[in-house]
């Protein structure tokens, strides 16, 4: 049984798939939604430096 929503930890990476030239490619990756947009997050710095400004010094990913 899946565990509801609200159990679930934020923020976490997600699983896509992507069309490269007829290709379909799988991807983990990390976005955020900015105004009306989602933007993907590369960098593992700028990852961290959004999860610290978003939820505090804190790791959000380790709390339980």
């Amino acid at each position: 049984m899946p565990r509801p929503r609200a159990a679930q930890q934020l923020p976490v990476d997600a699983n896509v798939k992507i069309d490269k030239g007829g290709q379909i490619v799988k991807k983990t990756a990390f976005y955020i939604r900015i105004g009306n947009g989602t933007r993907e997050i590369a960098d593992p710095a700028e990852k961290q430096k959004y999860l610290t400004s978003r939820w505090g010094a804190a790791n959000p990913e380790s709390a339980e």
